[in-house]
């Protein structure tokens, strides 16, 4: 090797070691966690790219990150989104290296590209890349050598271990460059295919598009040929089409839950319901298989007696949901796979419904123009003598303990006991002997023989054993903000606040703030042993929250 070459190739490895050092490494959101303690769940949008890797084909969308589908295991995994380290849920492209085992995604504004395939992102700016914030990445692939970036009508080529751009191209200067696919490619070349499958699950397939069971198109956005002839479609509404080649059949797949900003969720026996604001183009609600990532949509644009609404509380139990609405009750009868809404003319209070609790006999309902109370079997109004004590009080929350229905206000939290019936006072049960006024009352939870609820002093608790009341949080701990959400487990206390999830142990005071970007505003919270699932306003959010203790 001459001098002169000896120093052009030390010269670029000196370029290499300079652009990983000034791209750096973006990581988890929080170096403490492994990729996948936190998982993002959004509505994909539409199918962008499909690449395929040595275990997983991956999907490029529009709103929810990078989706992964295991090919030995047959089933989707969770996504890649922000929650792994990426900075946008938009993915224009989606690209494996089969060289290198890198994977590659075209972001707004950057290419960004990991090692392990899962968290530890790079990113490398468009302005590095030479090109202009207004342009997009269309597709990725990879020679044996180089990295390749079509950008509009320009391609970028790249080394291949670390994004560095070595020139620009009308077109590539090598061949054999094995391309993810493009979004929005013409299906000239695989029509042949698309003309011999056929769709199950009551799709049907014209050669050009989908139509769905109820009729709607769905464009083709995306298409890819693996290397066992697996085909794979992505569509304009977020579907993901497998396409087995020995049957000549499309399995559609659903898989994300339908919109991105939930204000509610419940969770029984595996099975998560999620509903949140309505929207035009994602109204409705989510059932979730916790233990599968299997969606089902329940879309209230064709769904008969469904109201299109914003929810605002679930309750899952035995073979009913039930969905406090602004506009009043939906019910779902899980064995007879039945719609009911139930709006004013049921003795409901009228305008937005946001709380619900059950028992045995009865659904209690309430919202800001008061309190009522249902027959679970004639789905109607039957009185319990103190609705008139609330009517037009803004009831903020209910929760049943035994025979104890806990219902805060601003101004009052109250106790009735249906057995009695007695209504009173919680500083009328048991021991009370706390310092100063109390109000503000907001969330209620009960774990453990503890009940809790969060007032404008911090939160308090009642012992139901021994019957005595102490606070367990001042509100200085977490600034005297307005609690969005509450969930306890044993002396860990989970609160939900406008930017941010905090962790604080009721014994020690110790406490974690969890604030990163892909939260937004934490407006529910349940707790599943060593996982939390959140329902925020940028989507569905899983925390394995048993690690970070």
């Amino acid at each position: 090797m001459n001098q002169k070459v000896r120093i052009q190739k030390r010269m670029i490895d000196y370029s290499i070691i300079l652009t990983l050092f000034m791209t750096g490494l973006n990581g988890q959101p929080d170096q403490r966690f492994r990729a996948f303690d936190w998982v993002a769940y959004r509505d994909p949008g539409k199918i962008t790219s499909i690449s395929e890797g040595y275990s997983y084909t991956y999907f490029g969308s529009s709103n929810g990150g990078i989706y992964r589908y295991h090919q030995n295991g047959h089933y989707f995994d969770d996504p890649i989104t922000m929650a792994q380290g990426m900075d946008s849920y938009t993915v224009y492209a989606v690209h494996f290296d089969q060289n290198t085992g890198i994977l590659w995604a075209g972001l707004p504004e950057m290419l960004q590209y990991t090692y392990t395939r899962e968290g530890n992102w790079n990113f490398i700016s468009f302005s590095d890349l030479g090109l202009s914030s207004k342009d997009r990445i269309q597709a990725i692939g990879a020679s044996e050598n180089y990295l390749w970036v079509k950008a509009k009508a320009i391609y970028l080529k790249c080394d291949h271990s670390t994004g560095m751009m070595l020139g620009m191209y009308p077109f590539p200067d090598e061949g054999n460059i094995q391309w993810s696919s493009e979004y929005g490619k013409t299906i000239q070349h695989a029509e042949k295919i698309f003309m011999e499958y056929s769709v199950m699950s009551g799709w049907m397939l014209t050669g050009q598009y989908f139509i769905d069971p109820h009729g709607r198109n769905v464009s083709i956005t995306s298409y890819y040929l693996g290397k066992y002839n697996d085909f794979w479609v992505g569509g304009s509404d977020g579907t993901i089409f497998h396409g087995e080649p020995n049957m000549e059949v499309f399995f559609p797949f659903a898989i994300g839950p339908l919109g991105s900003n939930f204000s509610t969720l419940s969770e029984h026996d595996g099975e998560l319901w999620i509903g949140g604001k309505n929207h035009l183009n994602s109204s409705g609600i989510t059932r979730m298989l916790t233990n599968t990532l299997e969606f089902d949509h329940y879309e209230s644009d064709i769904t008969i007696n469904m109201n299109p609404m914003n929810m605002n509380d679930i309750i899952n139990i035995d073979d009913e949901v039930w969905f406090a609405g602004d506009d009043g009750l939906q019910l779902y009868d899980k064995d007879d796979n039945y719609w009911r809404f139930l709006g004013e003319e049921r003795g409901l209070p009228g305008g937005k419904l946001v709380t619900l609790a059950i028992d045995k006999t009865h659904i209690w309902v309430g919202g800001p123009n008061g309190l009522a109370r249902l027959d679970r079997s004639t789905r109607r109004e039957d009185p319990s003598g103190i609705e008139d004590i609330f009517k037009f009080q803004n009831v903020r929350h209910l929760l049943f303990v035994d025979e104890d229905l806990w219902i805060s206000t601003p101004n009052e939290l109250t106790i009735f006991n249906t057995l009695s019936p007695e209504l009173r006072s919680f500083r009328k049960k048991g021991t009370f002997s706390l310092d100063g006024p109390f109000i503000g009352f907001r969330q209620i939870c009960f774990d453990d023989n503890y009940l809790y609820v969060s007032t404008n002093q911090g939160i308090l608790s009642y012992d139901y054993e021994n019957r005595y009341w102490t606070k367990v949080i001042d509100a200085s701990l977490y600034g005297g903000r307005i609690i969005q959400s509450m969930a306890i487990s044993g002396e860990n206390c989970f609160l939900g606040f406008h930017d941010e999830l905090l962790r604080i142990d009721m014994e020690n005071k110790f406490q974690k703030k969890y604030d990163f970007p892909f939260m937004g505003t934490v407006k529910d919270l349940y707790i599943s042993g060593r996982i939390i699932w959140l329902a925020t306003t940028e989507g569905l959010v899983k925390f394995k929250w048993s690690v970070d203790r």
